[in-house]
């Protein structure tokens, strides 16, 4: 509210980063928008991943600011993904074509999702190199059209047949109570 009625006392920085952008509420935007009067700024966000709307956060911020209408920001896709196998990109990207709608008539920025195709970035010889897990675990399955009865059964039958092919000696499965 300080900086508010007074822009004269919006503190100055060299740098402002922020993060997990998506997590930030309409107060919490308003905020990073008049520090970026007087202030660089980087935000970082996805807004695949918002998780706070329990305190009235939104995608909705993010989505705004990435808008290419939106000349105030520069925006910038972070393609490479070094901290997920590449099973598990596959797997992301498979679950937002079955799952997320496109509405191709939707015009506000704030309602469509940001489209990103994310690439596994796993170089050889690196201590924390994705590269051999994503070797070992070539598959995850995307079990489709299972009426719900069902999915202990198949998740079992595609459990045996791992077990029997990777010579896997235990399997820990987690997962909500009513499954």
């Amino acid at each position: 509210q300080i900086c508010k009625k007074d822009p004269k006392k919006i503190p100055v920085f060299d740098l402002i980063l922020v993060d997990e952008y998506q997590d930030f509420n309409e107060r919490e935007s308003e905020f990073v928008d008049m520090l970026a009067q007087g202030n660089e700024v980087v935000i970082v966000g996805d807004d695949d991943q918002a998780l706070y709307g329990f305190k009235r956060a939104s995608p909705s911020f993010i989505r705004a600011q990435y808008d290419p209408g939106n000349t105030h920001w520069e925006s910038f896709t972070l393609r490479f993904c070094s901290r997920c196998t590449e099973v598990m990109i596959k797997y992301f990207h498979s679950l937002v074509a079955r799952f997320v709608p496109r509405d191709p008539e939707e015009h506000d920025p704030t309602k469509r999702r940001i489209e990103k195709e994310f690439i596994c970035y796993a170089p050889d010889g690196e201590p924390d190199s994705k590269i051999d897990d994503s070797r070992a675990n070539p598959k995850v399955h995307l079990i489709k059209s299972c009426p719900v009865g069902m999915i202990a059964y198949k998740i079992r039958k595609e459990l045996e047949k791992l077990v029997e092919s990777q010579k896997v000696k235990e399997v820990l499965i987690i997962g909500e109570a009513r499954s």
